[in-house]
């Protein structure tokens, strides 16, 4: 821990931690970029308390004037006194501390990636100083409502834990749109953990509670402008456990943006809610458990046989050298398996599914759907999205 905040955590975290003199319990990080001065109303559940929030106000420095002046408007609602420190509810301790990455904006391909890893280092350093109690590092978003319950939720003693979401839409089009979105996010992971995936959960920053000696381990948030949750999981799934919690519900806001390079917003930004949601065709994924299934056999057996529609994909990802070289290191079947597994991670996996586009397009998700799920024909997404939710 003191080797990574030493050596790789962001030092205007650490700057920004050396300003807490207090003790809390928890630490909850949000970064803002051109949201509004009244989100922490609807934020927090009923029963927070004795809780610092950490707040990365920033704007990348690519963003346009009337998006940098919202952002700076937000930052001076935060710190009306020019200090990092603000007391939200002095009754029950809620404290926000506001770093200022408005002044200084981070560079555009860092952007999120860069204000998630700015507050959770902070978070990290508070903890290993002692001045948050909870090793869990909880992060969200400032279009979120935290639901009852969500401080007092028993958390896994290590790893990761991913709390459940759905969107909610502002009107029925947007609603809908939301809907067709999230019912791919769900498809897409119900259909890993159908092929055998260890890689099948949701990665949306919003929902996370990391361990601080587990984010520490991974170094951190990636800087990137988009997909930085699904990189930072991508990473804790190889060296801990990874949690998909049953409750309580976060409620996101559906709404359509261009602030990130891909990710909800844009996806909503382009889906026309009166043509058919195409997503990846079921055959992809049958073929990615015959991949997987083979892959097991391997690390028993010390031979890898492929299927053959799947041999051109895997040669162009590296498949076959990777096997050879990882054969001849690791020695035990537990460590080849992990060491093929570690390989094949959930990017090479997105990769690959991608990639059997070529031989199985994309195909109307609804259709999709009722081809594995008779039981769903006729039925609305929303009707869908519920099934799947389970």
């Amino acid at each position: 821990m003191a080797r990574y905040l030493s050596r790789y955590a962001e030092a205007d975290a650490l700057h920004a931690a050396e300003q807490v003199k207090d003790s809390y319990q928890r630490a909850l990080v949000v970064p803002c970029f051109d949201e509004s001065p009244t989100f922490l109303e609807e934020l927090l559940p009923p029963e927070a308390a004795d809780l610092l929030i950490v707040i990365v106000a920033n704007v990348p420095d690519n963003a346009d004037a009337e998006a940098r002046e919202r952002t700076a408007a937000l930052l001076s609602h935060l710190q009306p006194d020019h200090g990092g420190i603000g007391v939200l509810d002095a009754a029950k301790r809620i404290h926000t501390l506001t770093v200022d990455r408005v002044s200084q904006p981070v560079p555009k391909n860092q952007a999120v990636g860069l204000a998630r890893k700015i507050g959770a280092d902070c978070a990290t350093a508070l903890w290993h100083r002692g001045h948050v109690a909870c090793r869990w590092i909880y992060n969200t978003d400032a279009d979120v409502r935290l639901p009852c319950g969500y401080f007092d939720t028993t958390l896994p003693e290590r790893g990761v834990a991913i709390f459940p979401f759905r969107h909610r839409g502002s009107d029925p089009r947007t609603q809908h749109k939301a809907d067709l979105y999230e019912l791919h996010m769900r498809y897409y992971v119900n259909r890993l953990g159908w092929a055998g995936s260890r890689y099948a959960f949701h990665t949306l920053g919003s929902t996370l509670a990391v361990d601080a000696e587990d984010y520490a381990t991974v170094r951190g948030f990636p800087r990137r402008s988009g997909g930085e949750d699904f990189h930072l999981l991508n990473k804790l799934a190889k060296v801990a456990p990874v949690h998909s919690l049953r409750g309580p519900e976060l409620i996101i806001q559906a709404r359509e943006s261009q602030r990130a390079p891909f990710g909800t917003g844009r996806a909503l930004a382009r889906i026309k809610a009166d043509r058919d949601y195409l997503s990846y065709a079921p055959a992809s994924f049958q073929l990615l458990a015959k991949v997987l299934a083979a892959l097991e056999h391997a690390s028993k057996s010390g031979k890898l046989t492929l299927p053959v529609d799947a041999e051109p994909i895997l040669q162009t990802l590296g498949l076959q050298t990777h096997f050879a070289k990882a054969v001849d290191q690791y020695k035990t079947q537990s460590n080849l398996d992990k060491a093929l597994h570690d390989w094949f991670d959930g990017l090479r996996t997105l990769r690959f599914i991608h990639q059997c586009r070529s031989r199985h397009p994309d195909q109307p998700l609804t259709h999709s759907l009722v081809e594995l799920f008779p039981d769903l024909a006729g039925d609305s997404a929303a009707s869908a999205l519920a099934f799947l939710r389970q």
